[in-house]
């Protein structure tokens, strides 16, 4: 049985729309389902490439990933520093890094820091290759 939520989303209206259609877009309720039940439901067992990035809840979602019953080869998990202390980002990269290493099927390959034009960091991404993936 897939259990569904009902969540309030924020869309950012583009400049070129009308007021109207602004407003309307301004936020909207939508229907989400735990990523287990949605596996499930369509029979996926194997996952070549799996990006997170859910602002901020990865590491609760990330804890949700069914390992048991689906192989992954890649994940990725992007979250975004700038929202938190420098010393917050380190610790929430590292709970990422130790929750990955006791399920004990990835090893992290890397970390890479998208910055912008003003060198601001944006976003951390965090990647893990299934263990054995790339054989010698």
């Amino acid at each position: 049985m897939i259990g569904a939520s009902i969540y309030k989303i924020h869309i950012c209206p583009s400049i070129d729309m009308e007021e109207s259609e602004q407003q309307r877009l301004r936020s909207e309720r939508v229907e989400c389902f735990p990523l287990p039940s949605i596996l499930s439901a369509v029979d996926i067992q194997h996952v070549d490439y799996f990006s997170l990035d859910v602002a901020g809840m990865e590491l609760d979602v990330i804890k949700t990933f069914p390992f048991g019953a689906v192989t992954s080869d890649v994940i990725t998990v992007t979250f975004q520093p700038h929202y938190m202390s420098k010393a917050n980002s380190k610790q929430y990269l590292a709970e990422i890094k130790l929750f990955m290493e006791g399920v004990g099927l990835h090893d992290c390959l890397g970390e890479l820091k998208a910055q912008t034009g003003g060198g601001r960091q944006e976003g951390m991404v965090v990647t893990f290759v299934r263990k054995g993936l790339f054989k010698e």
